[in-house]
């Protein structure tokens, strides 16, 4: 649903959404759920990436010809696993998730070089949440979580990249040696942030039953750790995570419910969208996730659609039952 998550994170997703969505949150236990994104400059480029790699056109000279045809290009990589592992009972959450990038980016069509930076985060969080009466019943939220960050850099000039040309890289792919010296090193930096949300219930002739909610993420993560410099020499580390700050809602549309045909249409339609009044973008697309989902054949089938920072996104989800049995989630 384009990324939106303050109003409609109900489950073990409050714990780092809108902790308030707690207070709502069924008793649970779940395993990992694993997600993978790879940028298009990837699939558009798999055939040539797939013979360089695995050295299907013969010799080096012919691996550096396919490495000037994809030059220039930046190459992403994500990943996550949420949650690796959670638990959630009304007004309270425990969980642990992961997740990554890396950026790849070849660059001197002359002479090919390869930039990667990047990093991995384990995140182990605890959340609250409680419903108090603030002109109306309001629910309000907070999360501490602990963050574990890897990242990616240059042990000789201690840069947060690593940089290779092209002899070096077509070196590397036909080497069966895993020699360290030729790899990325990666340090290690840690802390502690806060996240706190509120939640409240909306009921509007227009739109509907649902929720509006802020919520504030981030709040004092200041990760910081040591890096070795080639030489014995280590010197310190830090990062800021970029505190966060939006408003949001999600709701059932009950629009043109008199309507016999478009009732059908917009009948069991969910829309939700997330505004991010403080972050580190200054685009007004950037800040904006918003999206719809209509859900299909007794709640089986959910389509999906929706704007992520300025990107049309879309997708499904299909969950086979027997009654009430869940038998398969895809």
């Amino acid at each position: 649903m384009g990324g939106a998550s303050i109003a409609i994170s109900h489950d073990e997703s409050a714990i780092y959404q809108n902790p308030a969505g707690l207070y709502l949150a069924k008793f649970r236990v779940k395993l990992p759920r694993i997600g993978l994104h790879a940028n298009r400059q990837i699939t558009d480029e798999s055939n040539k990436i797939r013979d360089l790699l695995h050295n299907e056109k013969g010799n080096g000279s012919e691996q550096l010809a396919i490495l000037k045809e994809i030059v220039p290009k930046t190459m992403g990589l994500k990943h996550s696993i949420l949650p690796v592992v959670s638990w959630t009972w009304r007004g309270i959450g425990v969980g642990v998730m992961t997740e990554g990038a890396i950026k790849g980016t070849l660059l001197n069509k002359a002479d090919p070089q390869l930039r990667i930076e990047g990093h991995n985060d384990i995140v182990p969080a605890i959340g609250i949440a409680q419903e108090f009466y603030i002109f109306g019943p309001t629910m309000i939220g907070a999360s501490a979580k602990y963050i574990k960050r890897h990242v990616i850099y240059n042990k000789e000039t201690g840069e947060d990249f690593w940089r290779i040309g092209s002899s070096k890289l077509i070196e590397l792919i036909n080497s069966d040696n895993d020699d360290d010296d030729d790899l990325p090193s990666a340090y290690t930096v840690d802390g502690i942030g806060f996240d706190i949300g509120l939640l409240r219930k909306m009921d509007s002739t227009w739109l509907g039953n649902g929720h509006w909610g802020v919520t504030v993420r981030n709040i004092g993560a200041v990760l910081s750790g040591e890096k070795e410099i080639t030489g014995n020499r280590t010197v310190d580390a830090a990062q800021e995570l970029p505190l966060s700050a939006g408003i949001g809602f999600g709701t059932d549309v009950s629009l043109f419910s008199e309507v016999p045909v478009i009732n059908w249409v917009l009948s069991d339609l969910n829309i939700a969208a997330d505004y991010y009044v403080v972050s580190p973008h200054s685009k007004f697309l950037r800040n904006l996730k918003m999206g719809v989902e209509k859900k299909l054949f007794w709640d089986m089938l959910k389509l999906r659609g929706g704007l992520n920072a300025g990107y049309i996104v879309g997708g499904a989800g299909l969950d086979l039952r027997i009654w009430k049995i869940p038998i398969l989630h895809i």
